[in-house]
């Protein structure tokens, strides 16, 4: 699974650049790092339940400072 999320987040042109970490435990992703701003969060987000076998997404991304 996470080797499937990160191939997704890979091809998005937004996603691609944040270093967003991907763990993966029992179908729970688990995306951590910092990102530009709220949108390119959640839109890590919906990349990860878009991938087969995930069963829960926990977001624990962060917002850069003055973005």
């Amino acid at each position: 699974i996470t080797a499937r999320v990160n191939h997704q987040i890979g091809k998005d042109a937004q996603l691609k650049k944040t270093g967003i970490a991907v763990r993966t435990s029992a179908g729970v992703v688990s995306l951590t790092g910092e990102v530009q701003d709220l949108l390119i969060s959640a839109l890590a987000s919906w990349t990860a339940w878009q991938v087969s076998g995930v069963e829960s997404v926990k977001n624990d991304l962060t917002v850069k400072e003055g973005a």
